[in-house]
């Protein structure tokens, strides 16, 4: 029986943009988007998500990236003006926060998210997280990201709950997939309609 739901952040809580990058950033850094996603989402990223490189290492190594592709200097307003470019580029899914408020009357909630250390408090301020979850486990605290099962684990038993009590959303299917392995129930988010009626037909079940 579910006791208890997790909810990713980006693509499900709120809007990613990050996941494919725009025009409108692309342009403040003179590159085409592709190439600019691809240097944004590599492995330093991962790696700034598990808090393993500082802040300045990791958009350090990005401007890099990016003048050793276009043969242009990058300055640090422009990295700066894409960062908050991006950061205003995440919208909060309205209907789907006013489904988890109601699903918290009745269940325990929690987020899970692999996000930045330096853009963690921005999140919290601007949507509010810590008014919606009592639960907020995040991939630069634990040292370990989705789609790592035991990620999964820590914040079922942050819930007091375990995997096979708990349904976890998120919008990318490896990060389903890593929660199926740690043995929870999972659903991979689309759009908030069609989510939400999966969520209420398996608490169902």
């Amino acid at each position: 029986m579910i006791k208890g739901v997790i909810f990713d952040f980006g693509g499900v809580l709120v809007t990613d943009p990050s996941l494919k990058l725009s025009r409108a950033e692309a342009q403040i850094l003179n590159i085409e988007p592709q190439f600019l996603t691809k240097f944004y989402r590599d492995q330093d990223l991962e790696k700034f998500e598990r808090n393993l490189i500082s802040p300045t290492k990791f958009w350090d190594s990005l401007q890099k990236k990016i003048e050793n592709h276009t043969k242009q200097e990058v300055g640090q307003a422009q990295i700066k003006q894409f960062q908050e470019t991006l950061i205003n580029k995440f919208v909060l899914h309205s209907k789907f926060k006013a489904f988890i408020l109601e699903l918290k009357k009745n269940y325990k909630i929690a987020l899970l998210t692999n996000n930045l250390p330096s853009w963690m408090p921005i999140w919290e301020k601007k949507f509010k997280l810590k008014k919606i979850f009592s639960v907020i486990v995040t991939s630069f605290k634990e040292g370990i990201r989705k789609p790592d099962p035991e990620i999964y684990l820590r914040t079922c038993k942050k819930l007091g709950l375990g995997p096979e009590e708990c349904l976890f959303i998120d919008d990318q299917k490896k990060n389903t997939d890593g929660a199926k392995k740690a043995g929870l129930e999972a659903i991979q988010f689309t759009t908030e309609k069609e989510t939400i009626q999966r969520i209420k037909t398996k608490l169902k079940e």
